[in-house]
């Protein structure tokens, strides 16, 4: 499989995320961190949730919430990314208030859409993997 067929979470989040105005990213990542209040920490005891492509093991996204006392870094609005590229706000306000089952839920949506993205075949076959997942 080609590089250029891995789609980015960001172009699928907007649509399938919670809405939210704290959001932010770098230049070859943008919307790429969602911001959002929630009580998820208490229900895990790691720092953060991961969400892998089964096949690659390469990380889809990852829902950082600093769970069972553990840490988990994110990069801010105002720093430099490692690749040079400087970090900045695509809409700045107080993250969105979430019910940590339905954060879960959609994290887990979005994974998914971006599992069938990635592995999408090319035509003629999208017909019927279309027609397939139809009947789902």
């Amino acid at each position: 499989m080609r590089e250029s067929r891995f789609i980015q979470v960001g172009e699928i989040a907007s649509a399938v995320l919670p809405k939210t105005p704290a959001i932010f990213g770098r230049a070859s990542k943008r919307q790429s961190h969602y911001l959002y209040n929630t009580s998820l920490a208490s229900a895990f005891e790691r720092g953060a949730v991961p969400f892998k492509d089964p096949e690659s093991k390469r990380m889809l996204l990852e829902l950082r919430i600093g769970g069972g006392d553990k840490g988990a870094q994110t990069v801010f609005p105002g720093s430099v990314h490692e690749s040079g590229e400087p970090i900045k706000w695509e809409t700045e306000g107080e993250p969105a208030q979430v019910d940590p089952d339905e954060l879960l839920c959609r994290a887990g949506q979005l994974g998914a859409l971006c599992l069938l993205a990635r592995y999408w075949p090319r035509s003629p076959s999208r017909a019927k993997a279309a027609a397939a997942t139809m009947r789902l």
